[in-house]
């Protein structure tokens, strides 16, 4: 073999090398696109049902302090009346016309 014959041979050689190890690389560049294509739409997918159960609890939020305020300006306007039928009941001499358990349950 001529010292030409073994430069041509190791060029080729090269050049082989590095179209082998370039088309696995690419290869493998694109199997991670793919990967992180598939893994971006999976927490995209995941990002969507959590802003959907937000705005649920949002609005189980919102029915929940409606309620609540609802049932606080109930009981503010109970009061009154409460503190009215107690003193009512003290002027009339203490009689309430509530019944004790056992009273209920010896009724006939």
């Amino acid at each position: 073999m001529t010292v030409v014959q073994i430069v041509g041979w190791s060029v080729i050689a090269a050049v082989a090398g590095w179209r082998l190890a370039w088309s696995r690389a690419r290869a493998s560049i694109e199997d991670i696109k793919a990967r992180a294509l598939i893994e971006s739409r999976q927490w995209k997918a995941e990002a969507e049902r959590w802003r959907a159960n937000a705005a649920q609890l949002i609005q189980e939020i919102e029915a929940w302090k409606a309620g609540h305020q609802e049932g606080r300006a109930d009981l503010i306007n109970m009061v009154p009346l409460l503190v009215s039928a107690r003193q009512s009941a003290r002027q009339d001499g203490g009689t309430c016309a509530c019944k004790t358990a056992t009273q209920t349950d010896s009724a006939p």
